[in-house]
């Protein structure tokens, strides 16, 4: 634990005991490795939180959260009105929304002083740039695919999509790439349980799958006029049919009956209307607002259309 790291903690107003407990534990750190049943000597950690510790999360969101201020602070980035939503952060992934790529340069300086002040190390290779032009600037996309960024002297790679905590963000912002991929690992999941549990019970089988295959993380995001929908449908018929044993021909209607289940389009969208209370009610503003923008601004569409 640095320096500066328990400046920090002091600024907060930790009492100056716990500063010092935090500082030994992390001062006097030793392990030793076991490799196929031989240890090393101990040697001294003096580098990072410690993995696994169930202070750890809180002690990194310490020393992000000053970059997070200095980001908002800054009068650069996205806002949506009044609330600025330029720097989003959930452990240690950060995401920078920028409106221009001067503004995104901004950010990106910002980040580095920082990384140079309180000895941080962003990885290039890790990081993307994904440009999400507005539908009324697409044939600016290929122009401003060419805007290089660099952090750290290291240049960043212009992807044309990205998976951010599992979720599969593209350029054009449509959910294809995620439902396609949630469908693949579905259909692994069902082939996976019917190899390894086939001689089992058939209630036995459909409490492994319904644990075990119907996760869909994810989907409470996913755009439910998608024309890929059905593939998720198609596969969970097809699925439900081998799990008990069903001829191919069953007609669907008959599945959800059979399975004791909502049909999967059904479900995904009692999890989608779930997650969009749970956003509305949310302690946090930021969440609540854009909640709110999102609602209104689809209530307007379906007026525009109507």
């Amino acid at each position: 634990m640095s320096l500066v790291y328990i400046r920090l903690l002091i600024n907060r107003g930790l009492p100056t005991c716990i500063v010092r407990l935090l500082a030994v534990l992390y001062t006097s750190s030793q392990v030793r490795v076991l490799w196929a049943g031989l240890v090393s000597d101990y040697f001294p950690i003096s580098n990072g939180v410690k993995q696994g510790g169930v202070i750890s999360p809180v002690l990194f969101c310490v020393y992000m959260d000053d970059l997070l201020l200095r980001l908002s602070s800054a009068g650069v980035g996205c806002y949506l009105g009044l609330n600025f939503v330029g720097a989003l952060a959930y452990a240690d992934d950060i995401v920078l929304l920028a409106p221009t790529p001067y503004a995104m340069r901004n950010l990106l300086q910002i980040c580095e002083t920082y990384a140079a002040e309180f000895d941080i190390s962003f990885n290039p290779d890790k990081s993307k740039c994904l440009v999400i032009p507005a539908h009324k600037r697409r044939h600016l996309y290929r122009a401003m695919c060419n805007c290089f960024f660099f952090i750290g002297n290291s240049r960043i790679e212009n992807v044309d999509s990205f998976s951010h905590l599992g979720h599969i963000i593209t350029s054009s912002m449509d959910d294809t790439a995620d439902i396609q991929q949630r469908r693949n690992s579905f259909i692994g999941q069902t082939n996976n349980v019917l190899c390894f549990f086939n001689k089992l019970n058939t209630s036995v089988k459909l409490q492994l799958f319904k644990s075990y295959c119907c996760s869909f993380y994810g989907s409470e995001l996913w755009s439910l006029d998608n024309i890929h929908m059905d593939n998720i449908c198609v596969a969970w018929r097809k699925a439900i049919r081998r799990i008990l044993q069903l001829p191919y021909n069953c007609h669907s209607y008959l599945l959800p009956i059979l399975s004791d289940t909502l049909p999967i389009f059904d479900d995904i969208c009692k999890r989608s209307m779930r997650f969009i209370a749970n956003c509305v009610a949310s302690p946090s503003h930021l969440v609540k607002s854009l909640s709110w923008h999102c609602i209104f601004l689809w209530k307007a569409k379906i007026n525009y259309w109507v």
